[in-house]
């Protein structure tokens, strides 16, 4: 298992998908104890593997993408990109100060 975190957000990584399916019931249980609940919304289990690339699917966590991908030498490695979604609202965000700005 890996275990990413940051603030309130985590990924926890498995390499079986019945740990991952496991760690998901067990999760919302063990929160409720301590009076937290899950984002249901913002909870899923993926699959990230770079053994079959073309099945997987692009992974969103805190404005950046995960994809599976090869360096220069053909070698699998996980790329992070800055989260399509969040680049164009940023850009349209910017887009609307300027023409507020530059109305006197």
């Amino acid at each position: 298992m890996k275990f990413v975190r940051y603030a309130d957000d985590f990924v926890c990584a498995f390499q079986y998908q019945g740990d991952a399916e496991r760690f998901c019931k067990v999760l919302g249980k063990r929160l409720e104890k301590f009076g937290l609940s899950l984002a249901e919304e913002k909870t899923r289990i993926i699959y990230f593997s770079r053994f079959q690339m073309r099945d997987n699917k692009i992974s969103d966590f805190l404005g950046s993408e995960y994809r599976w991908g090869n360096d220069r030498r053909g070698k699998p490695l996980v790329k992070r990109l800055t989260s399509r979604r969040k680049y164009r609202a940023s850009l349209k965000n910017f887009s609307e100060w300027c023409k507020e700005e530059q109305t006197p």
